[in-house]
């Protein structure tokens, strides 16, 4: 009987799909998976199936405790693409459970499913604040991809501008500007003058992408109120609209348009683009007379800087390209310690009006203060002689590090390299749970200085952290400069900063 039984068990086995297969142990064994990296792992296995059944399975584990098994799970929806899996894709949008409703979304929109158009856009009244925080993220992919559908994706994401959440007023700001959505322009003209900075940012950063003559004369006036970071903003979507360029200067954009509105004729994009080629190594466009702050040539008019310094213990190599650095009054060669130079005599040259803080970080994330504080003398001494303690943490001279005074020196272990965490304190993320908890600060602007690639963290993969510091910056509005010194990824560095509204400089090493 016994081999009858047998028997039996090895035709079923035999019959079924490689997928049928494949998803009948993810069923058998996942839930008893404890380790993240493995549940990371068994959803990744199921990468290229297809069907509903795929799907179902994929749904049922969202919502995981663990962040990075929920992207996966993110990751392997967004690339179903057969008619089957799509269809319960839109099915489970149009459900009643939330987590499904969010996975089925996201999978959606950053597939460019054109399908879920229709739906996405029924759901514009949408009052759960984590699904309409989707919802206008998907506006703007979709309506990227499908510029026949635009109307009715344009509209859907104006209904969220009046929202009273200020991450949704962004968010739909961002999805009219990705869509050049010139019939809802106006509305971004009026939420120029939203109580949220973060907001009024994402409307100017909008109308630079839509370009309309009656933005001009509202930006200069912005420029005009709004001395910080928002003065920059203002004066690149100038230049995105205009094509003329007076920087970050509201003075001399005031006597241009007074000058020349009443009969100004908008440039088409085709003209802009063809200047723009033209121009191509002009990089920065600062005026020369506006009040800035600068670090490593690096200029902003911020009024709210955080300074973010790599400790790790690679900081303790000397540099090898010594002539670059030579005649500049370094009193070593250590790559930390011209790093520390450099960035006292920044604090020394910092302005009464500028608020600022100074993160140093290795293994763990160490503040010099728990906030922003006034660049006054008192506190601009104290900055310097932190930044002066400060030391590479896990490198040979591991006799030193308690004199650093942070909580990391503990140790080799320590010296590692939390590329994500660092970024993630810049932009106010904290974990709770499987979500990342968005509690933003004053802070408008990051210098972000680095020698090595991301080696301990929740996130390493460069990739990964690139999309999580967008993600987390639809609602923190950072600017992030970043600084490379020695070896390093520049792929990295520099897609950081390009995609985070930052300038990338290459120290050299």
């Amino acid at each position: 009987m016994g081999v009858v039984i047998g028997s039996v068990v090895l035709l079923v086995g035999a019959l079924l799909t490689p997928q049928e297969d494949t998803l009948r142990e993810f069923k058998r064994f996942f839930k008893k998976l404890k380790d993240e990296d493995s549940r990371v792992e068994a959803v990744l296995a199921l990468e290229g199936e297809v069907g509903a059944a795929t799907v179902d399975v994929l749904l049922g584990v969202t919502g995981d405790k663990s962040g990075r098994v929920n992207d996966a799970v993110d990751r392997v929806l967004g690339r179903i693409d057969d008619d089957e899996g799509i269809a319960r894709l839109v099915e489970a949008l149009e459900g009643k459970r939330k987590v499904h409703r969010l996975a089925a979304l996201r999978a959606l929109a950053n597939g460019k499913r054109r399908v879920a158009i229709a739906p996405a856009a029924a759901l514009a009244g949408e009052k759960d604040a984590d699904l309409a925080a989707e919802l206008v993220v998907a506006y703007g992919l979709l309506g990227a991809a499908w510029p026949d559908d635009r109307p009715i994706l344009a509209a859907a994401a104006a209904g969220f501008l009046a929202r009273p959440q200020a991450e949704l007023r962004m968010g739909a700001a961002d999805a009219l500007g990705a869509m050049r959505a010139k019939a809802q322009a106006v509305r971004l003209v009026a939420l120029m003058g939203d109580r949220d900075w973060r907001v009024q940012s994402a409307a100017v950063r909008a109308l630079g992408l839509i370009r309309i003559r009656e933005a001009v004369e509202p930006l200069i006036v912005l420029m005009e109120s709004d001395p910080g970071r928002l003065l920059d903003d203002a004066a690149q979507a100038l230049y995105a609209i205009t094509d003329t360029d007076y920087g970050a200067d509201a003075e001399v954009w005031r006597k241009w348009w007074d000058r020349v509105g009443a009969g100004w004729v908008m440039p088409s994009d085709a003209q802009v683009e063809k200047a723009r080629r033209a121009r191509a190594k002009v990089k920065q466009r600062y005026a020369p007379g506006a009040k800035t702050s600068n670090y490593h040539g690096i200029t902003t008019p911020s009024r709210r800087v955080l300074f973010v310094v790599d400790v790790s213990g690679s900081m303790e190599n000397l540099v090898v390209d010594r002539e670059r650095f030579a005649g500049r009054g370094y009193r070593s060669f250590q790559k930390l310690a011209i790093v520390k130079e450099e960035l006292k005599r920044t604090i020394e040259g910092l302005e009464s009006w500028v608020e600022f803080d100074v993160l140093a970080f290795a293994t763990e994330v160490d503040p010099w203060k728990k906030g922003l504080v006034r660049a006054n003398v008192l506190q601009k001494r104290s900055a310097q002689a932190w930044v002066e303690k400060l030391k590479p943490i896990g490198g040979s001279s591991t006799r030193a590090l308690a004199d650093a005074g942070l909580r990391s020196a503990a140790g080799r272990s320590a010296g590692r390299t939390n590329t994500f965490a660092a970024l993630m304190s810049c932009l106010g993320v904290r974990a709770q749970g499987s979500r990342i908890v968005l509690e933003p600060g004053t802070v408008d602007t990051v210098f972000f200085l680095s020698d090595g690639e991301p080696s301990v963290g929740q996130f390493v993969d460069e990739g990964e952290i690139r999309e999580k510091v967008i993600e987390a910056n639809r609602r923190a509005r950072v600017v992030i400069h970043t600084l490379a010194i020695g070896q390093f990824s520049k792929n990295f560095m520099e897609s950081l900063a390009a995609e985070n509204g930052g300038v990338f400089v290459d120290l050299g090493g």
